[in-house]
């Protein structure tokens, strides 16, 4: 197990809004090994050198900087098990303050079993190579890798199908 220092970034492309910025937050740990993974660096657990308040106050400080109330969590896979004293703090503490999507491997039946609270999508399914399709955004859709992918929101209701979530344009 290494250090891990919390990394954010700015992006446009990953919260499922047609329009909103949003701060990535990168998670370690990862036990999916999907074939071809997108953050191979991240799936090994590494114990994270600020405490959860730090962190929470770094990415406030981030969020603030970048004009938005938007966060992802991702990248190793955030509900991992050694991912989860800090995923439960970052969504009580944010969660009611922010618009926090989560980005796991794991299906929706063990996101419910989780019980968190403050997060209003989930981005659930493994990559599948079989399944995979061209990861896109768009200001009608958002694309998945795969096809097996799909979002849910806060009461775990499915909001896209085969990995296409379509956007409400009004």
């Amino acid at each position: 197990m290494t250090d891990y220092t919390i990394q954010l970034e700015e992006t446009f492309l990953d919260y499922p809004d047609p329009e909103a910025n949003a701060i990535i937050v990168y998670f370690t740990g990862c036990n999916h090994r999907c074939p071809n993974c997108h953050s191979p660096l991240l799936q090994e657990v590494r114990t994270y050198t600020e405490t959860n308040e730090q962190i929470c106050q770094k990415i406030k400080d981030f969020a603030k900087r970048a004009d938005t109330n938007k966060l992802v969590f991702l990248g190793g896979d955030p509900l991992h098990p050694s991912n989860q004293t800090l995923n439960w703090y970052l969504c009580t503490e944010l969660g009611k303050d922010y618009d926090i999507c989560i980005f796991t491997g794991y299906n929706i039946d063990y996101v419910k079993n989780l019980h968190l609270t403050g997060v209003k999508y989930y981005k659930c399914g493994v990559y599948d190579e079989k399944q995979a399709q061209e990861s896109k955004k768009t200001d009608k859709m958002y694309v998945l890798a795969s096809r097996n992918q799909n979002f849910y929101d806060s009461n775990y209701q499915q909001l896209s199908e085969n990995g296409i979530l379509l956007f409400n344009n009004n």
